[in-house]
Protein backbone atom coordinates (compact mmCIF):
# COMPACT_ATOMS: atom_id res chain seq x y z
CA UNK A 1 0.00 0.00 0.00
CA UNK A 2 1.30 3.46 -0.85
CA UNK A 3 1.37 6.38 1.54
CA UNK A 4 -2.05 8.00 1.63
CA UNK A 5 -0.54 11.42 0.95
CA UNK A 6 0.75 10.02 -2.36
CA UNK A 7 -2.90 9.43 -3.30
CA UNK A 8 -3.76 13.14 -3.22
CA UNK A 9 -2.39 13.96 -6.72
CA UNK A 10 -4.43 11.06 -8.16
CA UNK A 11 -7.52 12.29 -6.29
CA UNK A 12 -7.03 15.81 -7.68
CA UNK A 13 -6.75 14.43 -11.23
CA UNK A 14 -9.86 12.23 -10.87
CA UNK A 15 -11.86 15.07 -9.34
CA UNK A 16 -10.82 17.42 -12.16
CA UNK A 17 -12.06 14.84 -14.66
CA UNK A 18 -15.46 15.05 -12.92
CA UNK A 19 -15.47 18.84 -13.30
CA UNK A 20 -14.22 19.81 -9.84
CA UNK A 21 -11.66 22.50 -9.11
CA UNK A 22 -8.96 21.83 -6.54
CA UNK A 23 -9.08 24.65 -3.98
CA UNK A 24 -6.14 23.60 -1.80
CA UNK A 25 -5.88 22.38 1.77
CA UNK A 26 -6.97 23.97 5.00
CA UNK A 27 -5.15 24.07 8.34
CA UNK A 28 -6.11 20.54 9.32
CA UNK A 29 -4.92 19.28 5.90
CA UNK A 30 -8.42 18.69 4.55
CA UNK A 31 -8.41 18.74 0.75
CA UNK A 32 -11.05 21.06 -0.72
CA UNK A 33 -12.82 20.87 -4.09
CA UNK A 34 -15.63 22.87 -5.66
CA UNK A 35 -17.79 21.63 -8.50
CA UNK A 36 -21.06 20.12 -9.66
CA UNK A 37 -22.95 17.14 -8.36
CA UNK A 38 -24.77 15.66 -11.34
CA UNK A 39 -28.35 14.39 -11.09
CA UNK A 40 -31.15 13.79 -13.55
CA UNK A 41 -32.76 16.88 -11.98
CA UNK A 42 -29.77 19.04 -12.94
CA UNK A 43 -26.41 19.95 -11.52
CA UNK A 44 -25.92 21.26 -7.99
CA UNK A 45 -22.82 23.25 -7.08
CA UNK A 46 -20.98 21.85 -4.11
CA UNK A 47 -17.93 22.02 -1.92
CA UNK A 48 -16.33 18.69 -1.10
CA UNK A 49 -13.96 18.35 1.83
CA UNK A 50 -11.80 15.23 1.81
CA UNK A 51 -9.81 13.99 4.80
CA UNK A 52 -6.26 13.82 3.41
CA UNK A 53 -5.66 10.66 5.45
CA UNK A 54 -8.91 9.14 4.13
CA UNK A 55 -10.07 8.13 7.62
CA UNK A 56 -13.45 9.86 7.28
CA UNK A 57 -16.01 10.06 4.51
CA UNK A 58 -15.93 13.30 2.50
CA UNK A 59 -18.07 16.17 3.73
CA UNK A 60 -20.33 17.48 0.96
CA UNK A 61 -21.97 20.90 1.13
CA UNK A 62 -24.28 22.41 -1.48
CA UNK A 63 -23.17 25.94 -2.39
CA UNK A 64 -25.67 27.50 -2.40
CA UNK A 65 -28.65 25.48 -1.27
CA UNK A 66 -30.91 25.54 -4.34
CA UNK A 67 -34.35 27.13 -3.99
CA UNK A 68 -35.97 23.83 -5.02
CA UNK A 69 -34.56 22.28 -1.81
CA UNK A 70 -35.64 25.11 0.50
CA UNK A 71 -36.80 25.57 3.14
CA UNK A 72 -36.33 21.92 4.07
CA UNK A 73 -35.32 18.76 2.22
CA UNK A 74 -34.48 15.23 3.32
CA UNK A 75 -30.82 14.58 4.08
CA UNK A 76 -29.90 18.26 3.89
CA UNK A 77 -28.98 20.51 6.80
CA UNK A 78 -29.90 24.18 6.88
CA UNK A 79 -26.30 25.11 5.94
CA UNK A 80 -26.34 22.81 2.91
CA UNK A 81 -24.44 19.80 4.26
CA UNK A 82 -25.67 16.63 2.59
CA UNK A 83 -26.04 13.49 4.69
CA UNK A 84 -25.48 10.73 2.17
CA UNK A 85 -24.15 7.92 4.38
CA UNK A 86 -25.20 7.26 7.95
CA UNK A 87 -22.21 7.33 10.31
CA UNK A 88 -20.98 3.89 11.20
CA UNK A 89 -22.74 2.15 8.31
CA UNK A 90 -19.78 2.04 5.94
CA UNK A 91 -16.17 0.94 6.21
CA UNK A 92 -13.85 2.82 3.90
CA UNK A 93 -11.48 0.70 1.81
CA UNK A 94 -8.04 1.92 2.91
CA UNK A 95 -6.44 0.21 -0.07
CA UNK A 96 -8.46 2.24 -2.60
CA UNK A 97 -9.04 5.66 -1.03
CA UNK A 98 -9.45 7.55 -4.31
CA UNK A 99 -12.03 5.08 -5.64
CA UNK A 100 -13.85 5.15 -2.31
CA UNK A 101 -13.98 8.95 -2.43
CA UNK A 102 -15.48 8.86 -5.93
CA UNK A 103 -18.04 6.26 -4.81
CA UNK A 104 -19.03 8.58 -1.95
CA UNK A 105 -19.66 11.36 -4.47
CA UNK A 106 -21.79 9.03 -6.60
CA UNK A 107 -23.76 8.06 -3.49
CA UNK A 108 -24.24 11.73 -2.62
CA UNK A 109 -25.56 12.40 -6.13
CA UNK A 110 -28.02 9.53 -5.77
CA UNK A 111 -29.25 10.77 -2.39
CA UNK A 112 -29.50 14.34 -3.68
CA UNK A 113 -31.49 13.22 -6.70
CA UNK A 114 -33.97 11.43 -4.45
CA UNK A 115 -34.17 14.41 -2.06
CA UNK A 116 -35.46 16.85 -4.66
CA UNK A 117 -39.09 17.64 -4.07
Amino acid sequence: MTDKFEQIPELITKMQLRGFLYKGRDRDDTVKFCGPLHTSCGDFESEILVDSKFFNIPKIILTPVPNCLKPIAPHLSSDGELCYIAPGTVVLDIFHPVGQTLLCIQRAEHVLENSKT
